[in-house]
């Protein structure tokens, strides 16, 4: 089955429900609380949430951002995430097709989207999700050969977790053995190519961030910055785009060289 345009809003739709399961799998499983019971409830009073209450992005609106029974604020988050979850539903039937392949990210990329925001909270990579990404490389392995082969994915995730590892000694702590982790896990879903330029950016875009939380005064030096989100926005650019990305800076080096 193809992807048209009259699929968007209910593709869209499914892959907000995601988000919003996302959310949940966010807030429990780092407190060690199932993420299947009970249904949702509200954090602030446990009031359980009833189906109106529920719906991804229209209850947050319907709900003037506060809780029906309580009063209390919802965060931004929850919408964001939801919102989050339908575009990458999009992208993903856009590039895969509603195939096993298409299947497989799809499950890659929102486990990415859980892995990062649960770091951001708590500076800790679950290591079930990193096992759940892991699972996903393999298969893709078999069902999307694009990105390489199983040898070569293996390969790159023992190279790229081993070089995260030896890097965490060198520097005393300054990278984690959850983003190790997690690299090894990209290694084997991206490939050889697809983990260096996801870590390339990710390295870009944690430098950037960091000079400017120094700017503004939010950060300080030697104050501890969660990694894992930056190697997840690199891995959701390497998956969504990064092939076209490196051929066009390989034709516009090539450019500039000749």
């Amino acid at each position: 089955m193809c992807f048209t345009a009259s699929l968007t809003l209910p593709v869209f739709a499914l892959g907000a429900c995601i988000g919003s399961f996302l959310n949940v799998v966010v807030y429990r499983l780092p407190r060690g609380e199932s993420v299947a019971w009970p249904g949702s409830r509200c954090p602030w009073c446990t009031a359980p949430l009833a189906a109106l209450d529920n719906i991804p992005l229209f209850s947050f609106l319907l709900l003037s951002a506060r809780c029906r029974y309580c009063g209390a604020p919802i965060a931004l988050r929850y919408p964001v995430v939801e919102g989050i979850g339908g575009l990458l539903a999009v992208c993903t039937c856009i590039l895969w097709g509603f195939t096993p392949s298409g299947l497989m990210w799809a499950v890659f990329l929102a486990t990415l989207v859980a892995v990062a925001l649960i770091d951001l909270d708590t500076f800790v990579i679950p290591d079930s999700l990193c096992l759940l990404l892991v699972g996903c490389g393999l298969v893709l392995a078999h069902v999307s050969p694009d990105e390489g082969s199983l040898s070569s994915r293996l390969l790159a995730g023992a190279l790229s977790a081993g070089g995260v590892w030896a890097l965490s000694v060198m520097t005393r702590g300054g990278m984690g053995m959850g983003d190790a982790k997690l690299l090894g896990a990209m290694g084997i879903a991206l490939g050889p190519r697809g983990v260096a330029f996801a870590f390339g950016l990710a390295v870009l875009l944690g430098a950037i961030s960091g000079v400017w939380l120094l700017a503004l005064k939010r950060k300080r030096s030697g104050d501890p910055v969660p990694f894992g989100p930056f190697l997840v926005l690199g891995a959701l650019v390497a998956a969504l785009g990064g092939n076209q990305i490196a051929e066009w800076y390989s034709r516009a080096l090539l450019g500039i060289l000749d």
